[in-house]
């Protein structure tokens, strides 16, 4: 049986022909206050099975959820800016993207729902779940995350060494945490960029049958075969819009969770059809500074943005919490400076933290870190207005992509003939 399967990966020869993707909690403390709090950060990364190349790696304090997965999907492809290298000092810049055939996950809760379900459709790709219990199923990612926890022994703060494991090593570690979590990510990206990619390994699937760096594999393979054309720009935004609701059409635009959302596409289809019927919208879980609406003759979805300019770059989730703090008046519209007001009083981080005195400062460490995220964010515009604004003037192109599926996915092609 175990032959018969390794002759299976075996086949995998061709770039993003199969992605493994996996969720761990890393064996290593961090420190995430100046309080000296500890907490073990997540981490979802992507092995390309064909070469062994890392990816996607997205690290985070809380447990994986769906949009930690789809950013990872996300990463994998789009290329790296210079500004990404020259955060993390990585040496080794070999670009290495592109759209995955067939990507193989284990069954958690963080592989499914609607968000994913939206990324699979926007990307065009298989979406494979492992049966459970059967980690043979996805043996590069298991050997990656294998090979990191090695890595992971040789810093501070490692739950795991080869002298000792168990409680007690659990409560050294903890003492011995030294690195913050931004120093734990540099640690981490230049590891798996110019130590990881640079190191040969055996691998059952190569072609040569010899030892390889994953980096050097995906140098050859790139020369032999044409890797497929990530998604476009529009199937990229269109990832993240998984959620589903319905909405009535009026002159002023289309109000969602006590926001407007106006557009000159959307203004075009009051024109065409007018006011007061329903639509359906997609909405981004993420980022309420814009929707997409379904045109209900063609099926094309609108991308429109809201009105107000002020909007900050917060989650719905945290909309529905300021909302319930704030109790606004049912005929009332939310408007981005009442939106700030709400979050500079912390109104979206919901309750209290519960628990432990160390599990309320990892949690309103990480409720820092997110305040820090949603500044950071909302200095630029979503990706999606950006290109509503971009068609401003041309209303041909109205920012309208097709949601349909093709009825056949792309395939990987070599360059030339053996």
């Amino acid at each position: 049986m175990r032959l018969l399967q390794a002759g299976h990966f075996a086949r995998v020869e061709r770039p993003f022909e199969r992605v493994e993707m996996d969720s761990t909690q890393v064996d290593l403390f961090v420190v995430v206050d100046d309080k000296g709090t500890v907490s073990r950060p997540w981490v979802c990364a992507a092995i390309d099975c064909a070469t062994g190349m890392c990816v996607g790696m997205q690290l985070s304090l809380k447990e994986p959820a769906s949009v930690l997965t789809v950013q990872t999907l996300k990463e994998m492809m789009l290329p790296k800016s210079d500004s990404f290298f020259d955060e993390f000092e990585i040496d080794n810049r070999f670009p290495y993207y592109g759209r995955p055939m067939d990507v193989v996950t284990d069954q958690g809760s963080e592989n499914s729902g609607d968000v994913i379900e939206s990324a699979v459709k926007a990307a065009l790709f298989e979406l494979n779940p492992n049966l459970p219990g059967t980690p043979q199923g996805k043996p590069f990612i298991e050997r990656f995350f294998r090979t990191l926890n090695m890595f992971l022994t040789t810093l501070p703060g490692a739950t795991i060494t080869a002298e000792m494991k168990g409680k007690d090593r659990i409560k050294k570690a903890m003492k011995e945490a030294r690195l913050t979590f931004q120093e734990f990510e540099t640690v981490m990206q230049r590891w798996r960029h110019d130590v990881f990619a640079t190191t040969p390994q055996r691998r059952i699937e190569s072609a040569l049958r010899t030892t390889e760096s994953p980096l050097k594999c995906a140098q050859r393979l790139s020369e032999d075969f044409f890797i497929p054309e990530p998604p476009t720009p529009d199937q990229m935004n269109q990832m993240f819009f998984g959620g589903r609701a319905t909405r009535k059409l009026h002159r002023y635009g289309i109000e969602f969770e006590r926001i407007q959302y106006s557009s000159s596409a959307l203004r075009k289809l009051f024109d065409e059809i007018g006011g007061g019927h329903d639509l359906s919208i997609r909405y981004d879980p993420t980022d309420v500074r814009a929707i997409g609406v379904i045109h209900p003759s063609d099926q094309t979805m609108i991308m429109v943005s809201a009105k107000d300019a002020f909007m900050p770059a917060i989650s719905l989730s945290e909309l529905k919490r300021i909302r319930k703090t704030l109790a606004p008046d049912p005929e009332e519209f939310l408007s981005g400076q009442r939106v700030l007001a709400a979050i500079a009083k912390k109104f979206h981080h919901g309750d209290k933290p519960l628990g432990t005195k160390r599990k309320q400062r990892v949690k309103k460490n990480a409720q820092r870190r997110r305040d820090a995220e949603i500044i950071e964010n909302s200095k630029t515009r979503h990706s999606a207005t950006e290109e509503i604004e971009q068609a401003i003037g041309d209303i041909s192109n109205d920012t309208r992509t097709m949601l349909a599926r093709p009825k056949s996915l792309p395939q990987i092609e070599r360059r030339s003939k053996p």
